[in-house]
């Protein structure tokens, strides 16, 4: 099983310190610019300076989608979802691997940064976007396919 990145964007969340904070069996990182750059192949390069953190987990997921060998191009599935459909993403990509970080990960952690400052509140996580990213030497494959990775906008 190879590891497998999930990056699951925390709206207008700024915190003063840059280094990763463990938060449960994740962390919350704000990656290099450069990284997320790249990440997002260039998409937003003039929002550099709107740049928030991230809740990353990554671990040795099994996942259907996830196959041996690079990916030929820089691409990314890209999957727009609004709130009442994130129950068919489960049906899109043959697992439950997203919706499932977000409901025991980022939900849990948007709830306590909620309790904890209501006033600052960020929008729901699951309105951002989300990535999920393999490990280098493995592609994602959807529907016949190729790509780096897969992109859920919210």
């Amino acid at each position: 099983m190879p590891n497998t990145n999930i990056l699951i964007h925390l709206p207008r969340l700024r915190l003063a310190r840059d280094e990763p904070f463990e938060v449960g069996f994740g962390r919350l990182v704000k990656p290099t610019w450069e990284s997320y750059d790249n990440l997002t192949l260039g998409a937003f390069s003039d929002w550099q300076t709107l740049f928030d953190h991230f809740l990353h987990l990554s671990d040795d997921f099994d996942l259907p989608f996830v196959k041996p060998g690079p990916s030929e191009l820089e691409s990314m599935v890209e999957i727009k979802v609004s709130d009442q459909q994130w129950s068919y993403l489960p049906s899109i990509l043959g697992h439950h691997v997203v919706n499932a970080v977000h409901d025991v990960f980022a939900d849990v952690i948007w709830a306590a940064l909620l309790l904890a400052a209501p006033g600052a509140a960020s929008d729901h996580p699951r309105s951002s976007v989300t990535f999920v990213v393999p490990e280098e030497g493995y592609h994602v494959e959807l529907r016949g396919q190729v790509h780096q990775g897969i992109r859920v906008q919210g």
